[in-house]
This record gives C-alpha cells, sequence and structure tokens, in this order.
C-alpha cells in the first residue's frame, strides 16, 4: 500500500517535508489505534484508508478515504495530543468521522 501511495504523490506533484504514510483502515483497528468510523461498520474497514501525512515539524494532516475519496480530514498538532493524553483522554475524534485510541495514535506517529 505504502508504495502506491508514494507513486500517486509522485503523479500528482505532491511532496511532504517530514512523509506521507498510508495505513489500511482494518490494519489500523486490528491494532487497537481505529476504534470506529461512522457510518460504516468494522467489515467495510478494508475499503477505507487512513494518510498520515507532515509538512512541518509537530503538525500531522490525518486523512480518512472511502475507495480514494477523502471522507474527512483534520490538522492534528503534537503538543495537543500529549496535552490530552496529560489530562488522560482516551480517545481523538478524526473530523466528526472517526475516532482512535489516542495513546496508539501518538505511538503510531512518533515512530514514523
Amino acid at each position: 500500500m505504502q508504495g502506491s501511495h508514494q507513486r500517486q504523490l509522485e503523479k500528482e506533484g505532491k511532496s511532504y517535508a517530514f512523509g506521507s504514510y498510508k495505513y489500511s483502515a482494518q490494519t489500523l483497528y486490528d491494532r487497537g489505534i481505529l476504534l470506529s468510523i461512522d457510518q460504516f461498520s468494522p467489515k467495510q474497514f478494508d475499503k477505507i484508508s487512513l494518510t498520515v501525512s507532515s509538512d512541518e515539524v509537530g503538525t500531522f494532516e490525518l486523512q480518512v478515504s472511502h475507495l480514494d475519496k477523502t471522507v474527512a480530514g483534520v490538522e492534528l498538532k503534537l503538543e495537543d495530543l500529549l496535552e490530552s493524553q496529560f489530562e488522560g483522554k482516551q480517545t481523538i475524534a478524526i473530523g466528526s468521522v472517526a475516532k482512535c485510541n489516542l495513546n496508539l495514535l501518538v505511538h503510531l506517529i512518533n515512530r514514523k
């Protein structure tokens, strides 16, 4: 999935200073990172992808796509995610469409 994502970005002339990573919603759901997506059951997650991109330090763009159409997108700042963790929050909303496990999402972002 990652190779085709990189080729697609090159075709579109897009470039992200700190990379762009595309994940199957099914993979993130199986890892416990993705908790739910409104209007979709877990059986449909194999047709949905989440893309995490960063063009500047500490700022991330998350997009939820269904069959290559963007359903939701949100810009997240690492400082806001860490503050939410400090406050003891367990989940974070991606737009008004998806819900993720905050701790595991921060771990995923930090790994890449």
